[in-house]
């Protein structure tokens, strides 16, 4: 499949080397993707804020919700080939590494198709139910029918970005992200600011975006190879991988479902406020996702770091890169906070000019920021929990502490009487410090000490 000697093609050894250096190599490409993602999110907004309506705004919000929820439904599945992968990887096993690979690929296609149909066919009745404002109803649904058609390309592009990075390969999904970042921004401006096309026109930026990222990432993968013997002939299904696939992504399945599902009641609470209530909350998560961003990426990296330091059975040093995690999340958390909590208006408007929509923004956006110091440490936990095979945990955890903690507490502070997205936004951090909660001590239980030991790889 390629001309490349293995040396050339070896990754990062994630299992070797400096604890720290490893950890941030492998982990700022993920950070300078998730820059770009921001950035990619961001411009839509940006662009809907300038040259589009509130209503724009809104939904375009609400149908990326949408998009997400179910996308984060069949995404777990592929997410516990990724764990897989890097197990195998660590531990050197080639055939079930190549197993995986071909197993997660193949379950990726089928979803996309699922995913499409589901979107197309019941698009309109998410849209009653989400609540979606009179004047943000059929931008939403254009917004949704477009992308609903592009989710191959979609899942194509996260899914190939996944395989790489259980490989060790975090740059080339960098670069990828970059790529469809760009044209996204590029074709953002064609088709919202000179064409005027509004919520439609940000989804065709974002289907052709995507796809292109996608097409390049395939031909990459074609041209390098990979860092072992693959031949077509290893290509195969293997149903006691798709079986362990399923065990370990159905939890994170139902974990990042469900979580979404709380977050789109929240999209239903700020959704009654009014249409400027909504668009200001839309702004806010932008502007946070610059926050939440390292903290993501450790998260993300850590599970992969974990997964193949469990596979080359060292799992002392997938704990101590949980740890330095930590601390690296909050080299960029604290000042974001500190930046947000002292110039929240300034913030907002880079992102739109309606001073109702940032009025609102701003007082959602102080409670909100203040979930990016927590979850420095409950990502990272994560991060740990998931590589070591451990996702039903990180799903009971947070799905508890979303229908427990976060929706009624979001619920009945709205309707204090002269309720504001301050008092809604409350929910968020006070839900994620309870998870963190429950991170340290399901740690103690399983991971404190030498029990770490313990953890094997699976299948």
């Amino acid at each position: 499949m390629s001309i490349l000697t293995k040396k050339e093609r070896a990754p990062l050894s994630l299992t070797e080397g400096s604890v720290g250096k490893t950890l941030i190599r492998f982990a700022l490409p993920f950070f300078i993707s998730s820059v770009f993602q921001v950035l990619y999110g961001a411009a839509d907004v940006a662009f809907m804020g300038r040259y589009a309506t509130a209503g724009a705004i809104a939904g375009v919000s609400s149908g990326g919700s949408i998009m997400n929820l179910i996308t984060n439904l069949f995404m777990g599945i592929t997410g516990g080939g990724t764990v897989l992968i890097g197990q195998y990887f660590g531990a050197k096993r080639s055939r079930d590494t190549t197993a995986a690979i071909s197993s997660t690929a193949f379950m990726c296609f089928i979803i996309s198709l699922v995913i499409t149909a589901v979107q197309l066919i019941f698009g309109r009745t998410f849209i009653r139910l989400l609540k979606v404002p009179p004047e943000a109803v059929e931008e939403c649904w254009r917004y949704l029918r477009i992308c609903s058609i592009g989710t191959v390309f979609i899942m194509g592009y996260n899914i190939t970005g996944s395989l790489l990075r259980g490989l060790g390969n975090s740059s080339a999904p960098m670069f990828f992200v970059g790529i469809s970042c760009l044209v996204n921004i590029a074709l953002d401006y064609v088709f919202v600011a000179l064409v005027g096309l509004g919520a439609e026109g940000a989804a065709i930026a974002t289907v052709i975006a995507q796809c292109t990222s996608f097409v390049i990432a395939c031909v990459y993968i074609w041209r390098k190879g990979f860092p072992y013997d693959f031949k077509r002939a290893d290509i195969q299904l293997d149903f006691k991988i798709i079986g362990n696939m399923f065990r370990l992504g159905v939890p994170m399945s139902l974990q990042n479902t469900l979580v979404s599902i709380s977050f789109l009641i929240i999209t239903v609470i700020t959704n009654k406020m009014g249409v400027n209530a909504a668009a200001g909350a839309s702004l806010v998560g932008k502007v946070v996702d610059v926050g939440l961003t390292f903290p993501w990426a450790l998260s993300s990296a850590l599970s992969t770091v974990t997964a193949q330091n469990i596979g080359a059975e060292k799992p002392e040093r997938a704990k101590k890169s949980a740890f330095l995690g930590m601390a690296f999340s909050l080299c960029i958390a604290v000042p974001f906070v500190i930046i947000a909590d002292s110039f929240p208006a300034q913030l907002l408007r880079l992102l739109a000019t309606d001073e109702a929509v940032i009025a609102e923004g701003v007082n959602y956006l102080y409670p909100f920021s203040w979930d990016c110091l927590i979850v420095c440490f409950m990502f990272c936990f994560n991060g740990l929990f998931n590589g070591s095979g451990r996702t039903l945990f990180v799903a009971l955890h947070n799905m508890c502490t979303a229908f427990l903690v976060r929706i009624p507490i979001a619920y009945f502070m709205s309707l204090r009487p002269g309720a504001t997205l301050f008092h809604v936004g409350i929910a968020t951090p006070t839900a994620s410090l309870v998870s963190l909660v429950l991170c340290i001590i399901y740690f103690r239980k399983y991971y404190a000490g030498d029990k770490i030991k313990n953890m094997k790889v699976i299948g």
